[in-house]
């Protein structure tokens, strides 16, 4: 029971001790000495919250302060300069990170830097899954130097010693005419050439064959899905799993509202058929063909070895330099699959998807994967990464939008972003064959 429901109570309590008149019968005595009782346990809790809430404050500075000496002593030993106003002012900040260039300065000479650490978090489930997503990109990419022709960040030292700041000190990268993409603006710039760029990047990775004990060399790969079969749950889950109402609920502004104005959930799948001009049971006819469709061309990759995903693709995670390579960053999801065709299809469905403002550099994407597979002699399977792919990562994004605020989803930009998004699903059905609605709102 939260704070405000416990003062409601004891309110409440009060409320009702004073619609008693102490001394008209045994009966209300007796009452209000039962409500006095009440009254006094519920504000003896709320002294203990207190006193447990101030603790948990008071270990939160320590904490806080201890990262942030562990930090200075990182410097002071590592020769690293930092620039520390920036540093308190990212302190204060709701990242997850605080994130610096810095330099190496040494008797050999000075070296520009990039410094990244895991702030300390209060929220134990939180703090430890942030911890093992710091530790998975550091170990994913020590492997991919290692292991891989990608393109990678230069590693000066890291730490994923859970004892003492996490951190990642990695080299800089040149100013670019792109670079580093960080807001829809940036995303626009993205041209055709880019698109084969972050393909070419793709099928690099999705030719590395994971050693067996990879888990041993990179703790808590995430498992997007483990062959199709694991693809069709994970996009029913989205659509229409009605036991999973936090994967599948939406609460559009075209919904219907209760008596208190307030909009009523739907089941997802519903709102997208809406969307296109046709009843639920249809929408779910349309994607189970769909699947169906795609069945015998995805089967013939599972069961393979293991093969990474990035598991977390957009612009905002590559930089695109001008010598005509693009650099897949942030690692933090990077998962496993047993089936080739799936690990392009997260990935790349993903990006696609995070694209939304420039359907240029979309398309883009769609013919380069389609024509990479044309040249590998398997046509059908260039078409089941785009259809499959688009499906699910615009899905699933959108979902997202149309669950917001009231007030965010009636923003311009969301409101723009929230129809291009779901306007491209009806390109997955076209893909394969399947006669789709045209969108309309």
């Amino acid at each position: 029971m939260g704070i405000e429901q416990r003062l409601e109570n004891l309110f409440g309590l009060r409320e009702e001790q004073r619609d008693l008149k102490d001394g008209t019968s045994p009966e209300a005595n007796k009452k209000i000495n039962q409500i006095n009782k009440k009254a006094e346990s519920l504000l003896s809790n709320e002294t203990k919250i207190g006193q447990i809430r101030q603790g948990e404050l008071m270990e939160e500075a320590q904490k806080e302060n201890a990262f942030r000496e562990g930090i200075k002593k990182l410097a002071e030993e590592s020769h690293l300069q930092i620039d520390w106003q920036k540093f308190s002012a990212q302190m204060e900040n709701d990242r997850r990170y605080v994130a610096l260039n810095a330099v190496i300065a040494s008797a050999g000479g000075r070296v520009d830097a990039f410094f990244k650490a895991l702030k300390p978090n209060f929220r134990r489930e939180e703090s430890g899954r942030d911890q093992a997503a710091f530790v998975r990109e550091m170990e994913t990419m020590v492997f991919l130097k290692e292991r891989t022709d990608l393109p990678a960040l230069k590693i000066y030292a890291n730490n994923i010693d859970a004892f003492e700041p996490l951190y990642n000190l990695t080299a800089t990268l040149p100013e670019a005419e792109i670079g580093f993409i960080h807001s829809r603006a940036d995303t626009e710039k993205l041209k055709p050439e880019h698109a084969k760029q972050a393909v070419d990047q793709l099928f690099v990775l999705n030719a590395v064959n994971l050693p067996e004990d990879i888990d041993e060399r990179i703790h808590d790969l995430q498992d997007p899905f483990e062959h199709y079969e694991g693809y069709q749950e994970n996009l029913w889950n989205l659509l229409d799993n009605k036991e999973e109402p936090d994967c599948t609920e939406v609460r559009p502004l075209d919904g219907k509202r209760d008596r208190e104005g307030n909009i009523k959930p739907e089941v997802y799948i519903d709102v997208l058929a809406r969307r296109f001009g046709m009843g639920g049971k249809e929408m779910r006819q349309k994607v189970g063909a769909l699947l169906e469709r795609w069945r015998p061309v995805a089967e013939k990759y599972d069961g393979g070895g293991w093969v990474m995903t990035h598991g977390d693709l957009s612009p905002n995670n590559m930089y695109v330099g001008g010598d005509n390579k693009t650099i897949l960053l942030d690692w933090e999801w990077a998962g496993k699959t047993r089936n080739k065709l799936m690990a392009l299809v997260y990935d790349y469905g993903n990006l696609r998807a995070r694209a939304w403002n420039n359907p240029e550099y979309q398309a883009a994407l769609d013919q380069e994967i389609k024509d990479r597979f044309a040249g590998l002699g398997d046509p059908e399977a260039g078409s089941a990464v785009v259809s499959l792919g688009t499906l699910r990562s615009h899905a699933n994004l959108a979902g997202f939008f149309e669950n917001y605020e009231p007030d965010k989803q009636l923003e311009p930009e969301e409101t723009e972003r929230r129809r291009l998004t779901e306007a491209a699903i009806s390109r997955a059905f076209a893909e394969a064959g399947i006669e789709f609605g045209r969108f309309k709102q």
